[in-house]
């Protein structure tokens, strides 16, 4: 009779494993892997990038508003590589991330078409800086060169660097608008010459300031105190008095000795006189502007047998 089997502690356990003692669990089993060991990865080799690949990180790290540290995580690269991408991007183009051959430097790596090129607009134009030769090749001929890459050509070819004086900026003009007619009336004087008789002539206008109505005006072979007297009086009698007139300091209107017959006359009206600042077109700039059209539209295509 088969003897029944009983099974002992050490059974589950495997040949020469002894049992845990009694009331204790015994530890987990891990399970041995075939192989070698796995390791977190170091990153990804900038080298194994191409070159479009290069430029086509550095244009989704810019419209992805990330952090360099931030990016380089996702992308398994350090953030040197990708200061490094930038720079030689910037100050070479596309060119610049091209792997390096070592040994000494051998010069910019742009092509002969592209070199000419730029060569050809700084010889036409020698005025023109790096960022507007760059900005002209890509527009035209759709040439792709950073400002960088065109400055090391010119370098190259004998070209200096020079830098250019600081332009002070012009004063914005202060725009101004009388609130209703009549406030503010502009006035000037406009020159001309009659092509035909070769004849100066002389023209006076006054100009509501709220509205660009023409309120008055004269021509005259003379640009008298009197001629503009007589404007004024007209252009009041017919439109009534405005607060202010403002004109330049032209002799017509003002003198530094005594008061002209202009002045006195506002003074006699109640009308306060205004006067710009000297060379500063800018302030009677609405009747300024009327001059300007109506000689393109009208006078400088005109013929005039004469005065009248």
């Amino acid at each position: 009779m088969d003897q029944e089997h009983i099974p002992t502690h050490s059974d589950p356990m495997g040949p020469g494993e002894s049992s845990p003692p009694p009331g204790k669990t015994p530890p987990k089993r891990q399970a041995k892997r075939k192989g070698k060991a796995l390791r977190k990865s170091s990153g990804r080799d900038p080298q194994n990038f191409t070159p479009e690949q290069k430029l086509l990180i550095l244009d989704v790290w810019k419209r992805s508003g990330l952090s360099a540290p931030d990016f380089a995580d996702l992308l398994g690269v350090t953030t040197s590589v990708l200061y490094n991408w930038r720079k030689r991007y910037e100050q070479e183009g596309p060119e610049g991330l091209f792997g390096k051959p070592k040994g000494p430097e051998p010069g910019s790596r742009i092509d002969s078409i592209t070199r000419k090129a730029i060569l050809l607009l700084k010889g036409d134009h020698p005025e023109y800086g790096c960022d507007r030769i760059s900005q002209l090749l890509y527009r035209g001929p759709g040439l792709g060169v950073s400002p960088g890459a065109v400055s090391k050509v010119l370098k190259e070819e004998g070209f200096e660097a020079q830098s250019q004086p600081t332009k002070k900026h012009p004063d914005k003009p202060r725009r101004f608008e009388r609130a209703s007619p009549n406030q503010l009336w502009q006035s000037d004087l406009f020159t001309f010459t009659i092509k035909r008789h070769r004849h100066r002539v002389h023209v006076v206008a006054f100009m509501d300031d709220h509205s660009r109505f023409i309120t008055g005006y004269g021509i005259a072979s003379s640009p008298t105190s009197q001629f503009v007297l007589e404007v004024v009086r007209t252009a009041v009698g017919s439109y009534g008095m405005p607060e202010e007139i403002l004109t330049d300091q032209g002799p017509q209107y003002h003198s530094w000795r005594g008061r002209t017959a202009f002045e006195k006359e506002l003074k006699n009206m109640g009308i306060r006189h205004i006067l710009s600042r000297p060379r500063h077109p800018q302030t009677l700039g609405k009747v300024e502007r009327f001059w300007k059209s109506l000689w393109e539209e009208c006078l400088g295509d005109a013929l005039f047998t004469d005065v009248e």
